[in-house]
């Protein structure tokens, strides 16, 4: 399973709350999404603070059956929400996969993941969006799609996505698609909860 999810290069300066608010990244916060008609879940945990090379990024872990399939290293900067890495392997330059006043708008990330060159090309619609976790109205969708070479077969590789995010939760909804010279593969992410990271108790 790829584990989406799916970026960021700059000075640190927090985006208004309305924007950074679509992917609250308080340390603990976790979401549970059912997994197409699989009976696992798929449980996404802002794990940690943690820099990668001078920026601070959140450290995002990703699970199933309570194994770690796949992580990401995010931040937060005033151009929009950045990955800076994903897994081990660090992007360069990190990829914006949400900007600021992102609706409506279209953009392209030129990247190396690894020793991996690809680009990807963005665009953001606003739509109404119903997962188990609830209705979400006016929620921001962005799309994305890129082609890469397989470093094994050195064949083309067209991946796209559709991610969904909701003011105050973050993301409900995932929707993959993967096309290679096997054929092509689908799977969908829907959000059953989200749970907020406790505040700690006052002394």
């Amino acid at each position: 399973m790829r584990a989406t999810l799916l970026v960021l290069f700059a000075i640190a300066m927090p985006l208004p709350a309305a924007d950074a608010d679509y992917y609250p990244m308080k340390i603990g916060n976790k979401w549970t999404f059912k997994i197409g008609e699989q009976d696992d879940r798929f449980v996404w945990t802002a794990a940690k603070n943690e820099k990668v090379g001078t920026q601070d990024c959140v450290l995002m872990e990703a699970r199933v059956k309570g194994e770690m399939v796949g992580s990401e290293h995010i931040a937060v900067l005033k151009d929009g929400i950045f990955r800076f890495k994903m897994g081990e392997a660090v992007i360069e330059p990190p990829i914006c996969f949400f900007k600021s006043n992102a609706r409506g708008e279209k953009w392209k990330e030129t990247f190396k993941i690894g020793d991996t060159a690809s680009s990807a090309d963005y665009s953001a619609t606003v739509e109404d969006v119903d997962v188990p976790a609830g209705k979400f109205k006016d929620a921001v969708v962005v799309n994305t799609q890129n082609t890469y070479k397989d470093a094994k077969s050195n064949k083309d590789v067209t991946f796209k996505a559709s991610i969904s995010y909701a003011k105050d939760i973050g993301i409900i909804k995932q929707a993959f698609e993967e096309t290679n010279e096997k054929g092509t593969f689908k799977f969908t992410l829907v959000l059953e909860k989200f749970e907020p990271a406790k505040d700690e108790p006052k002394k």
